[in-house]
């Protein structure tokens, strides 16, 4: 008995969905999102895309990377897309691991940890890149290790990339965890090498537990690392690049406190859940006034 004055949706086939209650129930105003590159997307998802985003008052897009992609392959109008930012509890992020991923893995707090963190069942990932970076900083690095998060049907192919490049003593595959902020706090550098990314929640996790983060050039990482700032970026599917900056980092411990500390500034300045919510809260109250 309610009266719906907008409807929001997120993902494929919600926005199906919701295009169509918005017809049936009529609904004022229909709020579409795009949260990613649409890497994968299915072609029947980009035809109705195409079709149906004329019909939408908003599409949010969570950064200009996804806004542009969206304006480019949609067809769409750039005054109809409004850029949100995905938002991070800082209250979470206060917590201490209290070191208890090193005590699991058997390393003192005073070894060289990298980690990425990210599913095992796309290449775009990047965890070929990953391994091949860890080799070449272990040739540098002898005591560093390495963690990967994440699982997926790619696994084994890593496992054994791992055992060809002979380091497989100085990865540690964790498989698919729940205790992301505890891992995040334990890593020396956090790495995302990604060839395709919209905007990455674990960049901005480890932003905001104060990790410097090496990241792909790609998507919407260039909106949230600012290079030599809070980390540094680095052209996709670059082994060597990836593994200089990453021994840049280590060797310069004072530094990767340094951009840590100031991306989790920047983490609490743009990028909290209070500043999320309240950006949807300006829009909808922006289009319900349209409609009076």
């Amino acid at each position: 008995n309610e009266k719906i004055d907008i409807i929001h949706t997120f993902f494929e086939k919600s926005e199906i969905m919701g295009w169509w209650v918005k017809r049936l129930a009529r609904i004022p105003v229909w709020i579409t999102s795009r949260r990613d590159l649409g890497f994968n997307r299915k072609k029947i998802y980009k035809k109705f895309f195409s079709y149906s985003s004329g019909d939408c008052a908003k599409c949010v897009a969570n950064c200009e990377a996804v806004k542009a992609r969206m304006i480019a392959d949609e067809g769409i109008s750039p005054e109809k897309v409004t850029v949100i930012y995905n938002g991070i509890d800082f209250d979470r992020s206060d917590m201490s691991s209290n070191g208890s991923l090193r005590k699991e893995i058997g390393i003192s707090n005073d070894v060289p940890l990298v980690g990425m963190i990210a599913n095992m069942i796309f290449e775009i990932k990047g965890h070929r890149y990953f391994l091949e970076a860890a080799k070449k900083v272990v040739s540098r690095l002898p005591n560093a290790e390495f963690v990967l998060v994440g699982d997926g049907r790619l696994r084994n192919k890593f496992e054994d990339m791992a055992k060809s490049f002979g380091i497989e003593q100085k990865i540690h595959f964790l498989g698919r965890r729940s205790d992301i902020h505890n891992i995040l706090e334990d890593l020396t550098v956090s790495v995302l090498c990604s060839t395709s990314e919209g905007l990455s929640n674990v960049i901005l996790e480890s932003m905001a537990v104060g990790k410097p983060v090496v990241a792909s050039r790609v998507g919407g990482n260039t909106e949230l690392v600012t290079d030599g700032v809070t980390g540094i970026l680095v052209l996709p599917a670059d082994t060597d690049a990836l593994a200089d900056a990453t021994i840049s980092l280590l060797g310069n411990p004072d530094q990767a406190v340094a951009m840590g500390a100031e991306g989790r500034r920047i983490a609490q300045e743009k990028f909290s859940i209070n500043a999320m919510v309240k950006n949807h809260e300006t829009l909808y109250k922006e289009l319900i006034q349209r409609r009076r």
